[in-house]
């Protein structure tokens, strides 16, 4: 459409861009690659000033690139920025292990501008960030809450790639707490272990009806892991 009615080189760089994502998030790396060649020549040819590339460095699963350039696209848009990026960037200040206070500053942020703005996609992801964070500091009961409220607002809104994310990021949860907290505790453990496997297969069904590629092989591997008998 963009070539038959000769839009402006920008709408042409947008297509591009998500059909590149699609390959990425697909497995498709060589269609991936060669859609990105097509935005750089209309990067360098028509000197078109893109907004960040963010979404192809997380689908390229870039994590170092792409908290790089959602921290660069929340400060330009400074004070007021889109609440899905600063959704995002908390999201990748947990992933990446950033310190626990820029965590926990960016995550009360993003939640709080969510709520303000009124949107519900990005709070799903504002919650899942915190809900991550509380995690890996092992508070199960409040990382258990935030997953569980972001993992509602994803079924309400029906997102099913963030829902599989949060499915996911519960199956985590469950399997990790059966390791610590019930380390010691078959019954508990062995309860846990079921709710992780329960999370995860749900997790895998979104993937693989998504064809997401890599995605679908991590939560194969979660479920490989959670398989193995309790001790």
């Amino acid at each position: 459409m963009c070539e038959q009615y000769q839009l402006d080189e920008q709408w042409q760089f947008d297509a591009l861009e998500t059909l590149a994502e699609i390959a990425y998030r697909t497995g498709n790396q060589e269609e991936g690659d060669q859609y990105m060649r097509q935005c750089k020549r209309l990067i360098d040819l028509r000197d078109i000033q893109p907004e960040l590339t963010r979404s192809i460095h997380l689908a390229r699963e870039d994590w170092t690139r792409a908290i790089a350039d959602y921290r660069v696209s929340v400060e330009r848009s400074e004070p007021f920025p889109r609440p899905i990026v600063l959704a995002i960037l908390a999201e990748l200040s947990v992933m990446t292990s950033e310190s626990t206070e820029v965590q926990q500053t960016l995550c009360e942020r993003a939640i709080s501008h969510a709520n303000t703005s009124g949107s519900r996609k990005a709070l799903a992801v504002a919650l899942r960030a915190r809900g991550r964070m509380y995690l890996e500091q092992q508070n199960w009961e409040s990382a258990e809450q935030d997953l569980k409220q972001s993992l509602e607002q994803c079924e309400m809104l029906d997102l099913p790639w963030e829902r599989g994310n949060t499915l996911y990021s519960l199956g985590l949860l469950y399997r990790r707490r059966a390791d610590i907290l019930y380390a010691h505790d078959s019954a508990g453990r062995n309860a846990d272990i079921g709710r992780a496997h329960f999370y995860l297969e749900q997790a895998l069904g979104f993937y693989e009806s998504l064809k997401a590629v890599n995605d679908a092989e991590k939560a194969h591997l979660a479920l490989a892991q959670d398989s193995k008998p309790p001790v």
